[in-house]
């Protein structure tokens, strides 16, 4: 009898946060992990599509010791994402948090890192304001390869996310933004993109070959690949683009176009070169520009 009474309180109770607007149901949601708000679904039918309203997904002390928990964790992120965007459609994340850690490299670098880029770019692209990331790999000096290079690269998207407002966390340092440098020479590398989405003020830019990359030597000048997402600067501030030490690579040649083409409000691009190149002139005349102003000088 006493059990009987206990569950019939436990029900009374339920029934009477169920009897709460949606809004605050979801604001109670939000304080729990990802895994205890789905969980909830299973309450009564008030609560089945309630938690795809939440605007945080939250993954703490994740533990990943062999391929099948991985597996399993893989599917279950993705299925939570698929299901928030079909029952949800369109839906604002307001919070994502990923702490895991992985017992070999192998779970890691093979099984775990190639999906979490993939989330990590869905959740940007929600109006994302807190991204909170600690991954941990043990295990890395068994292995004897160096592995530190390779934690996955983040997507160009979160330096283009103008609502992300909170630092990221290990193994990454905390992302700079400079938001008020308006002029920066820079050395060419391979990206360059990164630097200029951390300046969305920039005005005046000289880009120097310096000491050469191995994507702007000769070997690797078919190595361009278009940045996925345009840098801020190009579609609002930049004025004018110095190239320093032009020379005929196929990668530099692109490089200058894309800039062209991107930079809205470019009034100048003066291009430096040590001899003449005439190809390489006529091939720029020609190119598509963002700006109707803009004046391209090629100096040698």
């Amino acid at each position: 009898m006493r059990r009987l009474k206990n569950s019939t309180a436990a029900a009374s109770t339920v029934d009477t946060i169920s009897s709460l607007p949606d809004a605050i149901l979801c604001h109670i949601l939000y304080f729990l992990t990802t895994k205890e708000a789905v969980a909830t679904s299973i309450l009564s039918k008030r609560w089945i599509h309630l938690w795809h309203h939440v605007h945080n997904l939250n993954f703490p002390d994740i533990n990943v010791e062999t391929v099948k928990s991985s597996v399993l964790f893989n599917e279950f992120v993705y299925s939570v994402l698929l299901s928030r965007e079909i029952i949800a459609g369109y839906n604002v994340m307001n919070s994502f948090t990923l702490d895991i850690r992985y017992d070999n490299p192998h779970l890691a670098f093979d099984l775990g890192f190639p999906n979490i880029r993939k989330w990590i770019n869905v959740a940007v692209q929600r109006k994302l304001e807190h991204l909170c990331i600690r991954l941990d790999v043990d295990n890395l000096d068994d292995n004897g390869l160096d592995y530190d290079a390779d934690y996955p690269n983040l997507p160009v998207s979160i330096f283009t996310c103008r609502t992300l407002v909170n630092q990221l966390q290990r193994p990454y340092d905390v992302v700079t933004i400079f938001h008020n440098l308006t002029d920066l020479l820079l050395h060419y590398h391979n990206r360059w993109d990164l630097v200029l989405h951390q300046c969305p003020k920039l005005q005046n830019l000289q880009l120097s070959k310096g000491l050469c990359d191995p994507m702007w030597c000769e070997k690797g000048q078919e190595n361009w690949v278009e940045p996925e997402f345009v840098p801020q600067c190009l579609l609002s501030s930049l004025r004018t683009c110095t190239i320093h030490d032009f020379s005929d690579l196929q990668s530099e040649l692109m490089l200058e176009q894309y800039i062209l083409k991107n930079a809205i409000i470019l009034q100048t691009m003066t291009i430096w070169c040590k001899t003449e190149q005439p190809e390489m002139e006529s091939k720029l005349s020609i190119c598509p520009m963002a700006s109707e102003t803009c004046e391209l000088s090629l100096c040698c």
